[in-house]
């Protein structure tokens, strides 16, 4: 029986985090902060000159990259976050 060989790329921080209910609706395109809590957080701790350049996202790059790992048969998804850590994603690529 032939090995599968996966590769498996997992992405923490120690953000915000982000509601296990908003773990699939973060992939569909323009939704940039399903919880409202991303952007007015940043404001508050921004120079008003350094707001231009960070804006507030377009809610595209998580959908993109949906589209590329689905592309190569892998797989991409939030899930429950490690000890330490506030939120944790999974990339799986043959």
């Amino acid at each position: 029986m032939p090995t599968t060989i996966k590769n498996l790329i997992t992405i923490k921080d120690t953000g915000l985090g982000l509601d296990k209910s908003k773990y699939e609706e973060v992939f569909i395109p323009f939704i940039s902060d399903p919880d409202g809590k991303l952007y007015n957080n940043l404001e508050k701790r921004l120079n008003p000159e350094d707001k231009i350049m960070v804006g507030s996202g377009s809610g595209l790059g998580l959908g993109i990259i949906k589209e590329i790992v689905n592309a190569h048969q892998g797989n991409v998804q939030f899930v429950t976050p490690t000890e330490g850590w506030s939120t944790e994603l999974q990339i799986e690529l043959p």
